[in-house]
């Protein structure tokens, strides 16, 4: 994807979520919890800086394989665009089901249905390693000669345009709905209904449910989540909880055949050695939510924090031609939001923690504005406002 062309659209995505949020209170609904929404936003954040990372093998193969095109197609031609976005469509399409259908590919997916809420913050809570999961659907592109440029603002474009659709203020959008994907659609793909699991996997088109039997209206409230709660608000847990699942059932069961069956067959699939874990009824009256307090205070220090690690995660590929600069602020991004899942849940090591990474943080740049680096001296100054702020937080956290 275009990390500078996602990285535009963030002032965006704060004044829609905002002006949701806004919009739900005055209606007297609850779409927002604060632990639930900053959560969201943290993995999105952990996305990004991890395709700052993960996105480099991406580009290398891509170009490699683009060496033996049967055919080269002009970025300048109306038609290479048009069969650029229906070629990403299509295949996203295809990666999308079988996220859901393979064991080891939902590992990574997972953490985008993790939430137990819905709303536009949902949309950006994406996951971390699907950026190599993505490859081998989009690679073929290059063979037809379509250009890195074309396959990488496609790719933006969809993921820009299903931003919109997480949400439940808008109901339904009647012939639109007909060939494109929408809120209703959506909505449906999140549930864990019984009926709605595995279904409208569609990136901006919604015909190719329609096309390949995975089409399903709403037609009764949505439960949305997993049908195994996370119950947690840790980041980086919600990436691995489904890599550990697969590997524990690995291990516990006897025949090779379902230690392979555990990571290539459908996630509902147990070897029959374990125990099953059959769909199971859901209401919103029945389903209780993880949630957890958050003080006052701690959400003004998170709040902070966030909007710190946010604005140093855009500027990550605008560093990453300096290393000296890049990997810290990874590192800095990563465990910012490793911090902040601690914090929301008031673990013990998570304030130390955090007291650990801004004195680090502010060794590292007080060394660089020594060295006359101008922008050693800015992120200074900040690291010393974090660190009072710092002070702020509830002892209990």
């Amino acid at each position: 994807m275009d990390l500078k062309l996602i990285a535009l659209g963030y002032p965006f995505f704060v004044l829609l979520i905002v002006a949701e949020v806004l919009w739900s209170q005055r209606k007297g609904l609850r779409l927002y919890r604060f632990a639930d929404a900053l959560t969201a936003l943290a993995g999105g954040v952990g996305s990004q800086a991890w395709g700052a990372i993960l996105g480099i093998a991406g580009v290398s193969v891509y170009i490699w394989v683009g060496q033996f095109r049967v055919v080269t197609l002009v970025d300048s031609s109306p038609w290479t665009w048009l069969g650029g976005f229906l070629y990403v469509d299509f295949a996203f399409y295809w990666w999308h089901r079988w996220s859901h259908e393979v064991h080891v590919l939902w590992a990574g997916h997972v953490v985008h249905h993790q939430s137990e809420d819905y709303n536009l913050a949902v949309a950006l809570r994406q996951e971390w390693l699907t950026h190599l999961t993505h490859i081998p659907f989009y690679i073929p592109m290059a063979l037809l000669g379509f250009s890195w440029h074309v396959l990488a603002v496609n790719v933006s474009i969809s993921l820009l345009y299903q931003f919109w659709i997480h949400t439940e203020v808008i109901r339904r959008l009647g012939p639109y709905e007909w060939v494109f994907n929408a809120p209703m659609h959506h909505r449906v793909h999140h549930a864990v209904n019984p009926q709605y699991l595995d279904k409208n996997y569609g990136g901006i088109l919604i015909v190719w449910d329609r096309l390949f039997g995975t089409y399903e209206a709403e037609d009764e409230p949505c439960v949305y989540g997993t049908t195994t709660p996370i119950a947690s608000w840790n980041t980086f847990w919600a990436n691995a909880i489904v890599w550990r699942t697969m590997l524990d059932a690995a291990r516990q069961t006897t025949r090779w055949r379902d230690k392979l069956g555990v990571w290539l067959r459908s996630p509902a699939w147990s070897p029959p050695d374990l125990p099953a874990h059959p769909p199971q009824p859901v209401s919103r009256a029945t389903r209780r939510k993880y949630d957890t307090p958050v003080p006052t205070r701690l959400k003004v220090w998170l709040s902070a924090q966030f909007l710190v690690t946010l604005a140093l995660q855009a500027l990550l590929p605008q560093m990453a031609p300096v290393r000296h600069w890049f990997w810290p602020a990874v590192v800095t991004v990563l465990w910012a939001l490793l911090n902040l899942g601690g914090l929301l849940e008031q673990k013990a090591w998570a304030r130390r923690s955090e007291l650990a990474r801004l004195v680090l943080t502010a060794g590292y740049c007080g060394a660089l504005a020594l060295r006359g680096a101008a922008l050693g001296a800015i992120d200074l100054a900040v690291a010393a406002v974090l660190l009072l702020l710092l002070a702020t937080l509830p002892r209990r956290a």
